[in-house]
Parts: C-alpha cells; sequence; structure tokens
C-alpha cells in the first residue's frame, strides 16, 4: 500500500489496501481524518442494532485481521464517510485471505460419503461415467448424470467417485443440494457455497451473506486444485450454475432429476430404469438365494417395481423383515393398483415420497410452464402404461394438442415422462400411478380414455 496519508483532502481511500494490514491502517486512518475520539465514535453508534463500544473498536484496530461486516458498516458510518467502498474492499480482501492457503500446500480433503463396493447392472454407465470424468479429451470439466426419482443416480456417481478418487489428489468434496429430498429445502448457492468452503477449511464471516461474494470465495479457494466435486441431487440449473467454475485439472459431477441441459459445455449422461435381468440380480443379492429360488415370483416383483433400484430396495427391505414371507406375499399385495404406493414404504424410505419431490419442484417453481406441466401430469393418470402420442394425451387431459406438447416435454426434461421414442411417450407405471392418486382419477375414466372416449362428469 502506499503509505502517502491521503486524509488532507478526505477520508482515506480502501481501494488502496492490498492486505488486512494494509485495511486497518487505513482504518486508524479514517479516525484521524474524521477527528473524533472513540468515546464518540461509540455515542454515534448507539442507535444501530449493534453498537460499538470503545473497547470492541481499540481492539479491533490494534489488530491486522479484516474486522466483521457489521463493525466495518457502523465504524465508518459513525466516522462520517460512506461504507459502501469499504465494504466492496472488505469482500476484495476476503476473496483473496480465501485463496492464501494455496501457497503453503493443501492438506487432501476426503468428504465423499462410505462407499457401496457392490453396484448391481450398472457397469456399462459407470464405464461410460469414469470416462467422461478421466477422460483429457473430453474437453470438459462438467459432467451431468440424470434420470427420474428411483433410478439410483446418486449411488452410480458415488460408485464412480471413490474408484475415480486416486486421479484427485488435492481431494474429493461431496454435496447434496437437496434439490429432491422428502421434507428438504433445496439449498440456496450461498448456502451451498458455505458449506463447500466449510469443508475446504476456510469459514465464511458470518457476516457474509452476498451469494457472490461466497461464489468468488470458492472460485479462488478451488483455483489450481486437482480436485473431485460431487455436487448431488440438484433442483436445476440456476441452483447448480454458480457452483461450477473451470478448472484446468478438477472435475465436478452433477446428478439432477433434471436434465441441466443449458449447463453449456457439459457432458451429458442419463440413466435409466434396470434392465430386467440386472433387476431379478438386485433382488437376489439383497435376498439372499432361499428367498429367490421361485424366479417367477422375483421376476413379477421386479417388474411390478418398474425396475427401479430405489423401489427394489424398500420392497427388499420389507420382505428381510418378515422372514417367513415368500416373495408372492408381497407380490400379491403390489398387484393391486390401489395400494401399490402405499406397499413401497418402509422405514427411512417411501417411494411416493421420493416421486412427490418432483412435483413439488413444479408447484414451487411458480413458472407457468411448470404450471402447465403439473396440470398435464396429474390428467396423464389416466392413460394405462405404453407408448401414447400428443393426441392421447391431450385427450387426457382435456388440453389443446400444443399446448399438451408444450407441457409433456417440459415432463420429459424433469424426467417424469420417457420420450426417447420419436412421436410417442411412456410414462412409468409407478409414476402413471402416482398422477392418478394425485387426480383421483376413476378406474371408469381410465377406461374411457383406452377406448378413446368422452369422459363426463
Amino acid at each position: 500500500m502506499n503509505a502517502k496519508n491521503e486524509t488532507h483532502n478526505g477520508p482515506p481511500c480502501p481501494e488502496n489496501a492490498n492486505t488486512a494490514a494494509d485495511f486497518v491502517v487505513l482504518l486508524r486512518q479514517l479516525k484521524e481524518w474524521s477527528g473524533l475520539t472513540l468515546r464518540t465514535i461509540e455515542s454515534r453508534t448507539r442507535g444501530l442494532d449493534r453498537p460499538l463500544s470503545r473497547s470492541t473498536i481499540a481492539a479491533t484496530l490494534a489488530r491486522d485481521k479484516i474486522p466483521r461486516h457489521h463493525f466495518l458498516a457502523a465504524y465508518v458510518q459513525a466516522c462520517g464517510a460512506d461504507p459502501s467502498p469499504w465494504q466492496h474492499a472488505r469482500a476484495r480482501l476476503a476473496v483473496a485471505a480465501a485463496g492464501d492457503g494455496r501457497a503453503h500446500g493443501v492438506v487432501p480433503v476426503q468428504r465423499l460419503p462410505a462407499h457401496r463396493p457392490h453396484l448391481v447392472g450398472r457397469q456399462t454407465e459407470a464405464d461410460e461415467l469414469r470416462q467422461a470424468i478421466l477422460d483429457p479429451g473430453a474437453g470438459t470439466p462438467i459432467t451431468v448424470l440424470s434420470g427420474g426419482p428411483g433410478v439410483g443416480k446418486s449411488a452410480l456417481a458415488l460408485h464412480v467417485a471413490h474408484a475415480v478418487a486416486p486421479h484427485f489428489p488435492d481431494g474429493q468434496l461431496y454435496l447434496n443440494l437437496h434439490g429432491a429430498s422428502p421434507g428438504r429445502a433445496p439449498l440456496t448457492t450461498a448456502q451451498a457455497a458455505a458449506a463447500l468452503l466449510d469443508a475446504l477449511g476456510v469459514v465464511p464471516d458470518r457476516e457474509i451473506r452476498e451469494a457472490d461474494v461466497l461464489h468468488a470465495q470458492l472460485r479462488t479457494r478451488l483455483r489450481g486444485l486437482r480436485m473431485l466435486i460431487v455436487l448431488d441431487n440438484a433442483a436445476s440449473v440456476a441452483q447448480v450454475l454458480p457452483l461450477l467454475w473451470t478448472p484446468e485439472s478438477g472435475r465436478v459431477v452433477v446428478t439432477s432429476r433434471s436434465s441441466l441441459t443449458t449447463v453449456d459445455g457439459a457432458c451429458h449422461r442419463s440413466l435409466g430404469p434396470l434392465s430386467a435381468r440386472h433387476a431379478v440380480a438386485m433382488l437376489e443379492g439383497l435376498l439372499g438365494p432361499s428367498r429367490t429360488a421361485v424366479t417367477r415370483s422375483v421376476h413379477d416383483l421386479a417388474e411390478l417395481c418398474d425396475r427401479l433400484p430405489l423401489a427394489l430396495r424398500i420392497a427388499a427391505a420389507r420382505l428381510m423383515c418378515r422372514p417367513a414371507w415368500p416373495v408372492t406375499a408381497l407380490t400379491e399385495r403390489l398387484a393391486n393398483e390401489d395400494r401399490r404406493l402405499d406397499q413401497l414404504s418402509t422405514a427411512g424410505l417411501c417411494l411416493r415420497a421420493s416421486l412427490a419431490c418432483s412435483t413439488d419442484l413444479l408447484s414451487a417453481s411458480g413458472a407457468s410452464e411448470d404450471r402447465l406441466a403439473l396440470r398435464t401430469f396429474d390428467g396423464l393418470g389416466a392413460l394405462r402404461t405404453g407408448p401414447f402420442d400428443v393426441v392421447a394425451a391431450a385427450r387426457a387431459v382435456g388440453l389443446p394438442a400444443d399446448l399438451t406438447e408444450r407441457a409433456m416435454e417440459r415432463l420429459v426434461e424433469v424426467n417424469l415422462v420417457d420420450g426417447s421414442l420419436p412421436g410417442h411417450y411412456v410414462l412409468p407405471e409407478l409414476i402413471r400411478l402416482f398422477a392418478a392418486e394425485r387426480a383421483a382419477v376413476p378406474r371408469r375414466a381410465i377406461v374411457a380414455v383406452e377406448r378413446e372416449e368422452p369422459v363426463t362428469a
């Protein structure tokens, strides 16, 4: 910092500070410029929410540390200067301080959740994800793994993250963004950045709530690190985009129910249900050979669970709690459509609650396209399983075809509807039952749509 005292024309300029020590020197010069005593400065802050005592002022001005946000605002205002440029300078120095540890070496951070080494039926997907993360020719440090509720996105991402961890010597971070967590609101971008900074050993100033400052601190701290970050369960592009940076050697994996296709430059991978063979293998691995000897009943159970890993795990948990039950005891209960979602619930796991997270996100967004998509989704419960086109969907929903098509495409984006067949859509059975339950569609309405007849009140 230029040591010249600039107080003869006006208050000192905080932008001249290059370090915390410089900044505090300028704060002392500000007091000299004001001509006020500590007692007067104290009295001027008494009308504020958090007044400053003389001892606090003296102690802060004696330390070569960046003062807290509330102290700076009150002190500068009491001295008769504009706090705004001082706060900007403080934020700049705080961002620089977040990266200071790089010069002295970084202790590797391992924050991945416990590894589940046995992942059934996902070898091809795991190989593709591993290649996307490690391939230097991929051209992007960001990989997005998307898929519908309960397909096992988090399990696959963490399985691969553990496998590639040795390639990231500066460490691995994991953060659940709670985009689709029952009973939890999604993290704000500021909350997410603060959590990542905390995991990196940087404790953000509690007074800093500005998301932009926290994001800048995070990017500064990550600069130059060969680190893997898993951002799990993202709600939207808006939630995750400020957390992404473009590292030279680090990598980011994002999982989401939404396709997040507008994340520029990302490598996108999608995940669907297990194959029939692998769904049966998952049940066999969970239940053991003695419970799965009757192959037909195990196959039926897998299909009634839509081959979704979450539903399969819940079904297996229910059978494990009832060792005397044959598999058919549960398949008979699941065969009743009116009770199927009730049956797919156990301690800590509930398929209905998981599905509701997707519709809750649409409902909470407030966007007109999401309201339209939600109305359309509820009407789709009147359709039977199998491919259908826009005309059939419009008839079931009672909307014009053009509006229905817009809504269907939005439902495809959030992976509530499968749009992989050209010109047709597929609604998975468990999701259809959930849609029908939301709309309380009577059974005669389902029959009427199948026969392409109008539904009367």
